[in-house]
């Protein structure tokens, strides 16, 4: 029984300075962030950023492509109407 206490009191000693030494340095607050899963969430989070604006360029030149054929089959159209 007096082992067993002796045990505890270790273990929650030893917890106490590992959590004092997470807390208490940068590379703590690194690995506080990695446990929690916060810097997984903060990575997703640019990456949709990333993603989403990535997609608005690519949307502003498919709409540039397709508004510069538009034009061109008009003209097309246009050079037939007045050919004939």
């Amino acid at each position: 029984m007096h082992n067993r206490i002796k045990e505890l009191l270790l273990v929650f000693f030893v917890s106490g300075v590992l959590f004092c030494f997470m807390f208490g340095c940068d590379s703590g607050k690194k690995a506080v962030d990695e446990v929690t899963g916060n810097r997984a969430l903060q990575q997703f989070e640019k990456v949709k950023k990333d993603v989403q604006a990535i997609e608005e360029k690519e949307k502003e030149k498919y709409d540039a492509v397709t508004d510069d054929e538009n034009q061109e089959n008009k003209e097309n159209k246009e050079n037939k109407e007045n050919k004939e």
